[in-house]
């Protein structure tokens, strides 16, 4: 499947929801306003400046030669510019721009940032998959023509390493996830998305009441899985 700019959006609306339900995001985050969106990227620029993020604010508050001076011109800058995000947080949209993603994921400090990040690691895991597939693919006739020290190589340090390392990835938190067997929906005739959690954003406007119901029942009303959660 090919990686889609709605992965990473997903992921990052995700990380910011787990923050916020465990407690970690700074208050600033966790109720946002436009001030207070502002104030925190003031406060994120003076902690953590890093020259990967140096794209998305050159993409709002233009290059600048040094830390100090982004902060200044942070500072210096509307509050507004931060609307389109504290709306995307709030529910109000759910298609902003993809630097206005950007600009989420520098304040809440998402790990795997900026999208380039992303979509490199993404890649990089199935990467480790396919490699481990080929691997069980391979003939015995071939198995028996390398010689024994390598043949020993192969099966007590490298064949275990692999395995270990999808192990591990298949049990880190990642972008991806897998649909539970029930789901939440909005219980309205206008509604077509399913969700994977009853917290999701997508579910806020929801005038109606939110049911659990399986997969299966879901699809065969023609919903599909929301966007914000990778649909």
């Amino acid at each position: 499947m090919p990686y889609r700019f709605e992965e990473y959006r997903a992921a990052v609306l995700r990380d910011y929801e787990e923050q916020k339900a465990s407690g970690k995001l700074p208050l600033k985050l966790a109720f946002p306003t436009v001030v207070n969106l502002k104030e925190h990227a003031l406060s994120a620029c003076k902690e953590r400046f890093l020259r990967q993020d140096e794209n998305v604010l050159i993409s709002f508050f233009e290059r600048q030669s040094d830390p100090d001076a982004y902060i200044d011109a942070i500072n210096k800058a509307d509050a507004d510019i931060f609307r389109p995000v504290n709306y995307f947080l709030k529910g109000r949209t759910q298609s902003p721009e993809e630097k206005q993603i950007e600009l989420l994921a520098w304040l809440t400090d998402f790990e795997n940032r900026p999208y380039s990040n992303y979509i490199s690691k993404v890649a990089e895991k199935k990467g480790v998959r396919t490699l481990i597939t080929h691997i069980g693919s391979i003939p015995q006739t071939l198995w028996e023509h390398i010689p024994k020290k390598y043949l020993k190589l192969c099966m007590y340090v490298i064949i275990p390493v692999l395995f270990l390392t999808l192990f591990l990835l298949n049990n880190t938190d990642g972008p991806e996830h897998s649909v539970p067997g029930f789901v939440y929906v909005c219980e309205s005739s206008t509604a077509i998305r399913y969700h994977l959690r009853n917290n999701c954003i997508g579910l806020r406007n929801c005038q109606h009441r939110i049911i659990k119901i399986s997969v299966n029942e879901a699809k065969k009303t023609g919903r599909t899985l929301c966007h914000l959660e990778g649909g």
